[in-house]
């Protein structure tokens, strides 16, 4: 039997990566959900004998941690395959911070996944994958990013990314978006970073981009027009449209990447939902910047605080 570990299994891309790695008998699945009680169609994939849910808040430190406590006791010795940190939010209004004093996003989407590979890398096979996912919106240059509104990362130090103080906006909605796109940088400067982190001992630390994928709440605040097309439209052409996928060929290339080590051999890769390297800026490379972020991290959620006993 092999073992796997989710976030943001509970619907769409994480759903569909959770069902095709479920369709195999011989896998089981440990799920970390912000509200276990409601994830009846998770639960429906297979029986609690190889699946479980437990209740998990990645913007939160003590969440993290009580969540790598129950996978600690759940794998009862056997070591993980792959984990995969599919949970995110992407806010749409001013920022707000967790009770550690983290803003959100930063938390949700960065901090407390790096906290979550940290506790649970002792417990991984040897070479195997914690997979991040990132997003293509992290790009200036990134054309689908362009179109939905998003101006690419706005990463001047963690420190300020970890209070939202990115850059001056005409409105809130913008800033939201700024602060999504930088998380997913951040993302990035982990995946690709040189710095002697631990993680990197023993595990391939892989970044994943879904691509745009029509149908969820990304366009929340673009206008009438830009929602019905997004919702109706999008969807039926996404697979033609450069750099759109659907919530089955992104979830399937998360569950490929997972159960198949030959996918990406290798530490540091950044894959898209074609399983091909995906695009990334240049400034997801700066070693000073990934420092920066690595420095941040140890200090903020401490190696001390994403240990187990």
């Amino acid at each position: 039997m092999s073992l796997f570990v989710m976030t943001g299994a509970t619907s769409g891309i994480g759903l569909q990566a959770a069902r095709q790695l479920l369709e195999n008998p011989r896998h089981e699945l440990i799920v970390g959900a912000r509200d276990p009680e409601r994830a009846e169609a998770l639960r429906r994939l297979a029986p609690e004998d190889r699946l479980k849910v437990a209740p998990l808040d990645t913007s939160s430190l003590k969440s993290v941690r009580a969540f790598a406590g129950f996978v600690q006791n759940a794998s009862a010795g056997r070591k993980i395959a792959a984990l995969g940190l599919n949970a995110g939010m992407q806010p749409s209004n001013a920022a707000r911070f967790t009770e550690d004093g983290v803003e959100e996003c930063f938390a949700a989407n960065y901090l407390g996944h790096y906290c979550l590979s940290q506790l649970l890398q002792p417990l991984m096979e040897n070479n195997g994958a914690i997979i991040l996912t990132a997003s293509g919106a992290h790009n200036k240059a990134d054309p689908v990013g362009k179109f939905l509104g998003y101006h690419g990362q706005k990463y001047s130090s963690a420190a300020k990314v970890s209070v939202g103080a990115l850059s001056e906006t005409s409105s809130p909605a913008q800033g939201a978006r700024d602060r999504y796109a930088t998380s997913k940088f951040c993302v990035l400067l982990y995946v690709f970073s040189k710095e002697p982190v631990k993680i990197h001992e023993n595990v391939r630390l892989i970044a994943f981009d879904p691509g745009t994928v029509p149908g969820t709440q990304i366009v929340r605040d673009l206008g009438l027009v830009a929602k019905f097309a997004w919702a109706t439209v999008f969807p039926v052409f996404a697979g033609m449209l450069s750099g759109f996928s659907t919530t089955t060929q992104s979830g399937d290339a998360l569950a490929k990447l997972m159960a198949h080590p030959d996918l990406a051999p290798h530490t540091g890769l950044h894959i898209d939902y074609r399983l091909k390297t995906a695009k990334d800026s240049p400034e997801t490379h700066d070693s000073n910047l990934q420092s920066d972020l690595m420095a941040y991290s140890e200090t903020a959620w401490p190696h001390s605080a994403c240990a187990l006993p």
